[in-house]
């Protein structure tokens, strides 16, 4: 643990959330988090270990060890080559999290802000994080989320009766 304890040192807190590299994690890899103290695992919309995508994961959705997954829900990529990523798709998706109660957690990365499109994507973002403002964000940090939706409990949230709870089906 001494890279927890140097964050702790570093910043006044020891780190409650992690982030897989590519979101692939091993349950070896939750068992230790979770030993660690580490209660939120930011995740993709899939559950992926090595080799194989095994379900999908939804925001609170809680994993092994009792680790709760806080999925991104607003993909973020404003460079070139990411089409349907920039600020007019993402601005779309972020105001449908918050017309249907949800958070809007925004998935971007350092290489979009790096390189020939550097300048244009930080435009972009300014545009994004306005269309937020708009819309009547509250910025928080990965714990606040967590602590936030650990508060609610989910209706259509089930439990398996082995400590793994999994999104029920609605159908309209």
């Amino acid at each position: 643990a001494p890279a927890m304890d140097t964050v702790e040192r570093l910043a006044g807190a020891r780190p409650r959330s992690a982030v897989a590299p590519h979101y692939v994690v091993t349950d070896e890899a939750h068992a230790a988090w979770a030993a660690l103290g580490v209660a939120y695992v930011q995740a993709a919309e899939r559950r992926i270990r090595p080799g194989r995508a095994d379900g999908v994961s939804h925001l609170g959705q809680k994993g092994p060890h009792g680790l709760v997954h806080l999925t991104r829900t607003v993909r973020f990529d404003p460079r070139p080559q990411r089409r349907g990523h920039h600020t007019d798709e993402s601005g779309r998706v972020l105001r449908r999290c918050f017309d249907q109660g949800l958070p809007a957690v925004i998935d971007t990365h350092r290489i979009n802000y790096t390189g020939p499109w550097a300048a244009d994507a930080a435009r972009e973002l300014d545009e994004l994080l306005g269309t937020a403002d708009r819309a009547g964000a509250r910025y928080l940090t990965t714990p606040e989320l967590g602590d936030a939706v650990t508060a609610v409990r989910d209706p259509l949230v089930v439990a398996d009766g082995q400590g793994h709870e999994s999104r029920a089906g609605v159908s309209i």
